[in-house]
């Protein structure tokens, strides 16, 4: 392992061997540090020259860097940060820090819930079947409530339940969706329950009489 530091014409030196040459990620010069140093820092550390070119790096990207019409034109197009970051490689944070400098207010998560969301997969399926969606404020609805609630421009009721006429649900289209009372819900299920349990007397008793 080499030193860390050499001595030369009886003066303390680094060693060069124990450095890595660096870019500065504000400003673009070229600098040196530690090889220990970087190793503590990690490998998604962002590298400067100075305290001023780290505060500057916090503030987001140079005010001259052309990269800036390029970030607010994906914003404009309806990418969020964590999006922009991954297609240009730049940190989230200063994506961030500087589109809200250019900008001076950006979006609101909940523009990003639900199939708004790039990475959305249809939502998660809870044990009951139906189909759950994020609101953006680390919270789930059921996917039919949020329909229901978008198509009359309100929030539904605490009595106020979605039923699906077609039985299926995961069919949250409108035409498929009735508002009931809680108690109206429960009894129309179990009419639909009892008018099934009968079929299945009927056929059974249609076998057993073949069966004779």
């Amino acid at each position: 392992m080499s030193k860390k530091y050499i001595i030369n014409k009886g003066k303390r030196q680094a060693n060069p061997a124990n450095h890595l040459n660096l870019q500065c990620e504000a400003c673009g010069k070229n600098f040196t540090r530690f090889k220990s140093y970087v190793k503590k820092c990690g490998a998604k550390a962002k590298m400067t020259c100075s305290r001023k070119c780290k505060h500057e790096l916090l503030k987001g990207i140079r005010e001259d860097d052309p990269r800036i019409d390029m970030l607010v034109e994906m914003y404009k197009s309806g990418l969020g940060c964590p999006r922009i970051s991954e297609k240009t490689g730049i940190g989230i944070s200063t994506v961030n820090s500087t589109l809200k400098r250019v900008l001076g207010e950006l979006r609101d998560r909940a523009f990003y819930s639900g199939s708004k969301s790039g990475t959305f997969k249809g939502g998660s399926i809870g044990k009951c079947g139906y189909r759950y969606v994020s609101t953006g404020k680390k919270t789930k609805i059921a996917e039919q409530r949020k329909v229901m609630q978008d198509h009359l421009g309100r929030s539904l009721k605490s009595y106020e339940q979605v039923h699906h006429m077609n039985g299926d649900k995961l069919d949250n289209r409108v035409e498929n969706l009735m508002i009931l009372t809680a108690s109206d819900h429960t009894s129309h299920h179990q009419s639909i329950r009892k008018q099934e349990i009968d079929k299945l007397k009927k056929r059974i008793l249609k076998l057993e009489g073949k069966l004779k």
